[in-house]
């Protein structure tokens, strides 16, 4: 298995290339995420990983079986192949969006920027936020179905280039962190792009009453 470290540094080689494209297609509402994975797709396969986009699933509940994640890696193109890698894609701006893409109440988050906190750590999530947004996102990656060891990456590609004029949403999104934080894949004066590694959570034991949340591995890779 190819370790996080392995696709960080494939994913800053990916948004540095990607750069010029990315920019003229932040204009392009409705089909960014879409292309993105497309270019994705194209830069791993051409590194020869196996690579994929809307292949895995993300939950295997009832109700949620058509869910699959924005990409995913195995080890070969065999149906019964392990899971190698998983992840999310999102791409957001700061003004102009639905406040439901954050994925949780936005009126906790400013009341703590007008306190002066310039980081906002998400606590950790007890249940299902039940929705699309950011942070559904990242709870549904806690929970797939995997070992361990299986790199779970929440990438944002978040537009800047109304920084100054941001609205609520925008500025929680600019200051949003998980735990572990996120790593700055690429920035330019256009967007920035940050990945957070999402550990797995785990069942609830015999002994406990809450899940537990595992260790993310090794997130060293150099910037």
């Amino acid at each position: 298995m190819k370790p996080l470290a392995y696709w960080i540094d494939g994913l800053r080689g990916f948004f540095r290339e990607v750069e010029p494209r990315l920019k003229e297609m932040l204009d392009a509402s409705g089909c960014r995420e879409g292309w993105l994975q497309g270019e994705m797709f194209l830069h791993f396969r051409a590194r020869d990983d196996y690579f994929y986009v809307n292949e895995e699933r993300l939950s295997q509940e009832a109700g949620r079986r058509g869910r699959k994640a924005d990409f995913s890696a195995y080890p070969s193109h065999d149906d019964n192949a392990a899971l190698w890698m998983i992840g999310e894609l999102k791409v957001l701006g700061m003004r102009g969006y639905q406040r439901k893409v954050l994925g949780l109440s936005l009126q906790p988050f400013l009341e703590r920027l007008a306190r002066g906190e310039v980081q906002l750590s998400v606590d950790e999530l007890r249940e299902d936020p039940g929705t699309w947004g950011l942070v559904g996102d990242y709870w549904r990656l806690q929970n797939v179905e995997a070992d361990e060891e299986v790199p779970r990456l929440l990438v944002l590609v978040l537009d800047v280039r109304h920084a100054n004029q941001a609205d609520d949403l925008g500025k929680v999104l600019h200051a949003l962190e998980f735990d572990p934080p996120a790593q700055v894949l690429h920035q330019c004066d256009s967007f920035i792009t940050k990945c957070w590694p999402v550990p797995r959570r785990r069942q609830p034991g015999p002994d406990s009453g809450t899940a537990e949340t595992a260790p993310s591995g090794d997130s060293s890779a150099g910037s």
